[in-house]
């Protein structure tokens, strides 16, 4: 799985382990954008980690 990081508190883990908000579309009525957050402190500010593989 992809590592990632959060760069607001440093929290690691992989991609399955993140939130997954669901936000109005402003472009479509009754239409939803996924938007992936960390499970720590909620932020969306997450950077991938290479790990070397």
């Amino acid at each position: 799985m992809a590592q990632v990081q959060c760069k607001d508190c440093g929290w690691q883990g992989d991609m399955d382990d993140m939130v997954v908000r669901y936000l109005d579309n402003p472009k479509e009525s009754g239409d939803v954008v996924p938007e992936v957050a960390c499970p720590k402190c909620g932020s969306v500010w997450l950077e991938d980690i290479d790990n070397g593989i």
